[in-house]
């Protein structure tokens, strides 16, 4: 688990501005666990991706060639949220750092904090992703530079 997790922690118990919250991680990290978890505790308005492809009875129905259109679903849900004073915990795989960048830029021009944090956990991929896909995506992982770290002083 990311080392940045008590940091955060200590961070959301005092906060009283809206922040952004990022977690990444390999398909079945426990990403969307943490995120679900953290969005109870803090009262974050949770948001991923993959919520795109569910329909109106909460099952999950990928659509390959949406994966775009579903990232801007994403960034422009969360930008909403946080214009209306509500943090934000999105959680996404973003094994680039240029798929973070885009949320990284929108805290920036809003004036809000953002806080990093990577899932490694070992679990089952609830979406069944293929091992051999999991792997080229670890092949693939960028990690957050420190510098970026800063952005929650």
């Amino acid at each position: 688990m990311s080392k940045q997790r008590p940091q955060f922690i200590e961070f959301a118990e005092k906060q009283t501005k809206p922040y952004l919250l990022l977690i990444r991680g390999l398909p079945g990290s426990g990403k969307s666990t943490l995120a679900r978890e953290l969005a109870k505790r803090f009262s974050l308005q949770h948001l991923e991706a993959d919520m795109f492809f569910e329909n109106e009875q909460g099952e999950y129905q990928f659509e390959p060639d949406k994966i775009k259109d579903a990232h801007s679903w994403c960034q422009n849900k969360a930008k909403e949220s946080l214009k209306n004073n509500q943090s934000v915990v999105v959680s996404n795989t973003s094994v680039k750092l240029w798929e973070i960048k885009p949320y990284r830029q929108m805290a920036k021009r809003l004036g809000l904090k953002v806080f990093y944090l990577e899932c490694d956990g070992a679990f089952d991929s609830v979406h069944d992703v293929p091992r051999a896909t999991i792997e080229k995506m670890r092949n693939k992982w960028q990690t957050i530079p420190d510098s970026w770290h800063q952005d929650n002083c």
